[in-house]
């Protein structure tokens, strides 16, 4: 299984998901930050090595996050790209985070469809770097 399987499933989930469906909206949500979590472990750990941050405060997921700061890319238009990229992916966690344990958080398709876009974007822009 890879990254983009679980956008794939976040894509197909989302055309199921009635209008005001919180539990596949939430879903929707949360699979489309892990494809990106996973993505960044495909190109960050797999295809460059880019190492963890020393003494990073958080778990797992702030530890794969921060390898997007300790890249070796020099072309300014990569390096941008990545900051993007972590930017982006910060976005989607708080969304994951809120959908999954602060369930009075209420999320519509809107937001789902957001999530999925960014998503979409953020492999694509791996896909470059």
């Amino acid at each position: 299984m890879q990254s983009s399987d679980i956008l794939e499933l976040s894509k197909t989930l989302f055309t199921s998901t009635k209008v005001n469906d919180q539990v596949y909206i939430n879903n929707v949500i949360g699979r489309t930050y892990y494809s990106c979590f996973h993505k960044i472990s495909e190109i960050a750990k797999n295809k460059y090595s880019w190492s963890e941050s020393e003494n990073i405060a958080g778990g797992s997921h702030e530890k794969m996050i921060s390898r997007l700061d300790n890249h070796d890319l020099t072309e300014p238009d990569k390096i941008k790209a990545i900051a993007k990229i972590k930017n982006d992916v910060i976005t989607l966690k708080k969304k994951r985070v809120n959908a999954d344990y602060f369930l009075n958080v209420v999320y519509n398709k809107l937001d789902a469809n957001y999530c999925i876009k960014t998503a979409e974007n953020i492999h694509k822009a791996f896909d470059l770097v």
